[in-house]
């Protein structure tokens, strides 16, 4: 049974102007799938020299979204934390901006919410190990390529400045720290379509 929720989308990006249009557009065929009301499309851009900004412009208003755009010189664990700490939903969605969400995707998270449920990270499409074999390898890193996350699960969360890759699952240790689940849902599947645009 799904139930109609209000979400920032967050988005940490860096030139992404020949990925970004695709994503948003696929973003907002999920999110009507599962009457998902997208207050704003939060992105932490790390100065793009490209189009990156006016295509979140051009998405935005096509969809009506919000859009709050904050530049600066940010890592990938310091643009996350950005965006935590300017949430003002009960709910947001890490999303990378290279990952294509099928229509069904956002149903198959939102279905999974319950009270003490904090997060819920899909699975790769191109992945091909058992469900259980998925699991149990992920259980020693979660993600947050595209992963829905209780807001007050990550209140007021730090990442400490040694950290520059895995925060990912500094954030996941975050949320059961705060006493709630980090689900990982094999069925929910996404795309990431151009990983390796940066070095």
């Amino acid at each position: 049974m799904t139930q109609s929720i209000e979400i920032t989308v967050c988005m940490p990006v860096w030139n992404s102007g020949p990925v970004l249009k695709k994503t948003l557009q696929q973003l907002a065929t999920s999110a009507a799938a599962v009457d998902i009301d997208i207050r704003r499309l939060l992105l932490v851009d790390n100065n793009s020299k490209d189009d990156t900004v006016s295509i979140a412009e051009d998405e935005a208003s096509r969809n009506g979204w919000e859009l709050t755009v904050v530049q600066g010189e940010y890592n990938l664990p310091e643009a996350r934390e950005v965006a935590i700490n300017r949430i003002n939903t009960e709910w947001f969605l890490f999303l990378d901006d290279d990952v294509r969400l099928p229509k069904e995707y956002l149903t198959e998270l939102v279905d999974c919410i319950a009270p003490r449920i904090g997060a819920i990270q899909g699975r790769k499409g191109t992945n091909q190990e058992r469900p259980w074999e998925w699991t149990q390898r992920r259980v020693h890193r979660g993600g947050t390529h595209a992963t829905l996350i209780r807001t007050a699960s990550v209140s007021g969360l730090t990442i400490p400045s040694g950290i520059d890759v895995l925060e990912d699952e500094y954030i996941r240790r975050a949320v059961e720290s705060n006493g709630y689940i980090w689900i990982f849902n094999h069925q929910a599947r996404f795309e990431h379509d151009s990983m390796d645009r940066h070095s």
